[in-house]
């Protein structure tokens, strides 16, 4: 219970001595009340059980946050990296389908930098602050955050990727992927002229 839980460490490490003192002559206090009259009331049991969430939860939510931001950090880095390379990939992909969508991958790779900056300084800046006041960097309001850019993520990844072009004559290639020098373009070409000629030969002795 949270009488109990006021001489842990990990609370102590989070809230202020006045902050406890409140708290436990609180409690001390509703302890007796709890045998009143006004007790057999459901009405002023809620509104007790309120005042105690209220009083309760600011060390609470600090205890918590302490102890599981530094792992959601870098969870939160995890899962940025890993959705900015997957819409990289698949934007390439429909650039060199020349598809009406690519911007729409240019707008979620900017949100989606702008959000780890965000966090980034957030969590920078909570560093600096005393464990016991509130947290600016809270990871119920980070997720939501993300799960709204994951969301939009999805919905991209169910674009339907526009064919590729078949070889460097077809129309759009060259501006969907250019070749970096002659040399590798000639290269290319040439490549596919032995195919070419390979599988007309293997179609001439199926014939014979």
């Amino acid at each position: 219970d949270i009488k109990s839980r006021l001489a842990e460490e990990s609370l102590e490490r989070v809230s202020t001595e006045a902050e406890r003192q409140t708290l436990s002559d609180w409690l001390a206090a509703t302890e007796d009340w709890i045998w009143s009259e006004e007790a057999e009331h459901v009405a002023n049991v809620k509104a007790k059980l309120k005042k105690l969430e209220e009083m309760a939860a600011p060390m609470l939510i600090r205890e918590y946050e302490l102890g599981v931001r530094d792992e959601f950090k870098k969870e939160f880095d995890a899962w940025h990296d890993g959705v900015s390379q997957n819409i990289t990939v698949m934007q390439m992909l429909h650039k060199m389908g020349n598809s009406s969508h690519t911007l729409k991958f240019d707008t979620l790779l900017s949100n989606l930098a702008e959000l780890k900056k965000n966090i980034t300084a957030l969590y920078e800046k909570q560093k600096t602050l005393p464990l016991t006041s509130d947290p600016v960097f809270v990871s119920a309001e980070i997720f939501k955050l993300m799960q709204s850019l994951h969301t939009d993520f999805m919905k991209l990844k169910k674009l339907k990727i526009p064919k590729m072009p078949t070889g460097p004559g077809s129309k759009g290639f060259s501006s969907g992927f250019e070749f970096p020098d002659e040399t590798l373009r000639g290269g290319a070409e040439e490549e596919g002229q032995d195919s070419a000629k390979k599988e007309q030969a293997a179609g001439d002795d199926v014939d014979a």
